[in-house]
């Protein structure tokens, strides 16, 4: 039962609670000192929940994002730390590694890139000609051309847009952008 809970950074576990190296694997993640899921480390990690469970401390995927936890888990767990100095009892921690950052999950968007020669049976090397890139470029909101020596088209849709008249070739990969919640489009011409 936990009755306490007490959310601190990622610095402040490291010098609150002590990780120790993991002398099995000296190649170890997290600064020599992640244990992993398997084998002898996982024997070791075992035997020390069985002996001082307030040690380990289980290092998951849980949305993507790599959390620290107390306790010996098994679900989504990447691998494990043992740390010299122990949680307290009844106490759930919330080590957040991003306390202080600018960015964070729910401000970062997704981007995709199609270069668009592979959808098209256009020639490369004459753009200007191509209905496709005409209707890109008219509804790009950034628009990238004759850059380099040759040249190259780069259009950026941004999504959340409407869009109107999208020609056949181009519909459904828009249709899959707007269906992932994609946030900008980018069409290039390739390198």
């Amino acid at each position: 039962m936990q009755n306490t809970t007490v959310e601190i950074n990622d610095d402040e576990f490291w010098d609150k609670f002590k990780p120790i190296k993991n002398l099995i694997d000296t190649n170890a993640s997290y600064d020599g000192c992640m244990f992993e899921t398997f084998g002898a480390e996982l024997d070791f990690v075992k035997a020390q929940h069985e002996n001082n469970p307030l040690t380990v401390w289980t290092i998951q995927d849980c949305d993507g994002k790599l959390i620290i936890g107390e306790g010996y888990h098994f679900v989504n767990r990447m691998g494990y730390l043992i740390t010299s100095v122990p949680a307290e009892e009844n106490t759930q921690y919330i080590i957040n590694d991003d306390m202080n950052d600018e960015i964070d999950n729910s401000t970062i968007e997704s981007i995709a890139s199609i270069m668009l020669p592979d959808l098209l049976d256009d020639p490369y090397d004459t753009p200007d000609e191509v209905p496709e890139w005409q209707w890109i470029r008219q509804n790009a909101s950034y628009g990238h051309v004759k850059n380099g020596t040759d040249g190259i088209y780069e259009f950026a849709l941004n999504m959340s847009l409407t869009f109107v008249d999208i020609p056949d070739v181009l519909l459904p990969v828009i249709e899959e952008a707007k269906t992932k919640k994609i946030a900008y489009l980018i069409f290039h011409q390739g390198t």
